[in-house]
């Protein structure tokens, strides 16, 4: 082994003389003797992407071999510097930076065209050879999708370089990581060679998310006086909080940035011209945001007011299926975060309603999940407090949040009771536990979907910590289908009881959306005015009755059928209203998910029953166990209802069935 040239917890990288292969190369290998199974995953998927790849400007792979009984993969030797290291002693003029920065984003863009999203771009990761040419590095967390369809990959997991990750790679905000997550991370590549310093600069991992969620760095052009407003602000678009904001492709990107280099090669300056003008190329994406809920969120938002010395209160968000009831609960996500407030969630399932606090269980393990991550002394800190708080009953806490066991060690025995005494002594250690991690330490939202399918015991365990007067910093957001909610329901005979007593209940209905918000969504779609897009919206509005999800089922069928095209010559979507109307696509949004279900492959039709029989959310290695097949054999067979977004990836392990909140599950109208 020659020098080693890399080396941290997962991996070493070192060069190596091979003069078969006509000289150096480089060997990438686990550091450790059982490297863990996150470790595996990444050395095998980065095989996986790079395998055939050529990209100018990315580092090819020559092959796999085996290195003391462990896998290895080959490289070509790269005589040159990591950028990260290159900045820590010299700066960037202007139109070397502009120099790069078209290089990159052509590489980029060759990277996106083949459907790759990186997920990990950062100086560390771009390697400056001999001659300044930048090459891109390290496909460790890479994923790949349909070019020209929305990425659907989800992200429950922090992954990457935390001064680099998207807001929507934290995990914490209701978005997709999709090809417009790396212009983000180019983004703040870019920030720091103009400016010589990081974006966020933070050695607190929480603080760092909550700036890439919440905090606007200071522009570019504030920082050094030499940089044109045109770059700084080009370099803030970048970094735009919404994915909508962002540039939508790196061959927009990349078009700007020519122009920039050619007039600052000819004038030593840059003239404002509209940013962004060459979108996404034909890539097809409907834009993430909420439409026409303005009023919704104000209301939503304004519960939050006083968290601190109010008692507990309910929010009951209302409405048909498909609404975007939950939508709008995770759209606060990042006004909850500014408000340093903790939101977790857990939803009842309409065919696991035998398994008692199925919701409350979920919430409370994500809540787990979420500080699992801290320093250890801030995890000793909760030990102390829920062990406090629960004193010898927290066994019954650990009984329904396993996870908890990590955090507070193996809990004492309690003593058998049964019945009524039994449920009285659970309440009440629930009651406290509930206390402790809601008060002033970190303030609590919970959100619990599906109320219409909650069970009696959750339901009076919701009323009891509700009715918990000594509570703060703590509520609860409830959604439920009001078509399945009439007065004799469970749900209703809890609100009354509640209001009762005393406890503030708001509710708050969701209806569809107007024909304006309609209009304006299907026009950021399809990157036209909104008076050009008029007759199609409005047959849309016609058929979906205006329903957010119908809606983008609707287009997706439209684009799915070629009855969406993009025409590169004018650079503009074309659709022929008539032949989607000879189309007769039908009125109701459950034939139309059937319709894509049935085109799926057999196999595919299968699995994925299967997969619904496990629940809305499935674990990859369960599946693969009742499959009977290897997890990438099984993901690979999935692919084409991944391909449809009809299956999510949460991250590696965990996948969603989207049930476009209207119980498309397994055998339930799979």
């Amino acid at each position: 082994m020659s020098g080693i040239l890399f080396e941290n917890e997962n991996f070493r990288i070192w060069r190596k003389s091979e003069p078969e292969l006509g000289g150096d190369v480089l060997v990438k290998t686990y550091n450790s003797e059982f490297p863990d199974p996150e470790t595996v995953l990444m050395m095998k998927n980065e095989f996986r992407i790079l395998n055939g790849l050529e990209v100018e400007g990315v580092r090819k792979l020559i092959g796999k071999t085996r290195h003391n009984g462990k896998e290895a993969l080959i490289f070509p030797y790269i005589e040159g510097e990591s950028l990260g290291k290159i900045l820590e002693s010299r700066s960037f003029g202007i139109e070397e930076f502009l120099n790069l920065a078209v290089e990159l984003s052509t590489t980029l863009k060759g990277i996106h065209e083949l459907g790759i999203v990186h997920k990990d771009i950062n100086p560390g990761n771009i390697i400056l050879d001999s001659s300044g040419k930048p090459w891109i590095i390290d496909f460790g967390i890479a994923s790949k999708a349909d070019p020209n369809k929305q990425n659907l990959n989800g992200s429950s997991k922090l992954q990457g370089n935390l001064y680099y990750i998207s807001p929507e790679q934290s995990g914490r905000i209701n978005r997709i990581v999709d090809f417009r997550s790396d212009l983000y991370s180019l983004g703040l590549v870019f920030y720091r060679i103009l400016t010589g310093k990081a974006a966020f600069d933070s050695s607190d991992p929480l603080e760092l998310i909550h700036c890439h969620l919440a905090i606007n760095p200071p522009s570019p052009a504030s920082l050094r006086l030499d940089i044109p407003e045109v770059l700084s602000k080009m370099v803030m678009k970048l970094v735009s909080k919404s994915a909508d904001d962002r540039y939508q492709s790196a061959e927009s990107l990349r078009s700007d940035l020519s122009v920039c280099l050619d007039e600052y090669h000819k004038n030593k300056s840059i003239e404002s011209f509209e940013l962004g003008k060459k979108h996404s190329a034909g890539r097809f994406i409907i834009p993430q945001k909420l439409y026409g809920r303005e009023r919704e969120l104000q209301e939503l938002a304004s519960s939050f007011e006083n968290l601190d010395i109010s008692p507990p209160q309910l929010i009951l968000i209302c409405g048909e299926p498909g609404v975007g009831k939950s939508a709008l609960v995770k759209e606060m996500q990042t006004e909850l975060i500014g408000r340093r407030v903790e939101l977790v969630s857990g939803k009842f399932d309409q065919y696991q309603r035998n398994i008692p606090y199925f919701a409350i269980q979920k919430a409370l393990s994500e809540w787990v999940q979420s500080i699992l991550g801290e320093p250890d002394e801030k995890l000793q800190q909760w030990k102390e407090i829920v062990t406090h708080a629960t004193g010898d009953l927290i066994k019954l806490v650990v009984e329904l949040v396993p996870e908890l066991e990590i955090i507070t060690g193996p809990p004492p025995p309690v003593p058998e009771l049964s019945g009524q005494e039994a449920q009285n002594r659970f309440n009440f250690v629930l009651k406290k536990f509930m206390r402790a991690i809601s008060g002033t330490h970190a303030p609590l939202a919970v959100f619990i979907d599906d109320l219409q399918w909650a069970d009696s015991a959750s339901l009076e365990l919701i009323k009891q910590w509700l009715q918990d007067v000594d509570n703060r910093n703590f509520i609860i957001i409830g959604a439920y289908r009001d078509n399945e909610v009439d007065g004799t329901h469970p749900l209703r005979i809890m609100e009354s009881a509640l209001k009762k007593a005393g406890v503030l209940v708001k509710t708050l209905p969701i209806d569809n959306l107007p024909y304006p918000d309609v209009e304006r969504m299907i026009a950021h779609t399809l990157f036209a005015d909104r008076s050009s897009i008029g007759p199609l919206a409005r047959f849309i509005h016609e058929k979906t009755n205006g329903n957010p999800i119908f809606i983008k089922q609707f287009l997706m069928a439209l684009h799915r059928e070629g009855l969406l095209k993009y025409d590169s010559e004018t650079e503009q979507w074309n659709w022929d209203l008539e032949a989607i109307n000879r189309l007769n696509f039908s009125d109701n949004i459950v034939d139309l998910m059937m319709t894509k279900i049935r085109k799926l492959p057999d196999v595919t039709q299968h699995i994925s029953k299967l997969a619904a029989c496990i629940g809305s959310e499935f674990d990859m290695e369960v599946l693969s166990l009742i499959v009977e097949k290897p997890d990438r054999e099984v993901v690979r067979l999935l692919r084409p209802a991944i391909d449809e977004s009809l299956i999510v990836p949460k991250n590696n392990y965990l996948f969603n069935l989207v049930e476009t909140d209207l119980e498309l599950k397994g055998e339930r109208k799979l």
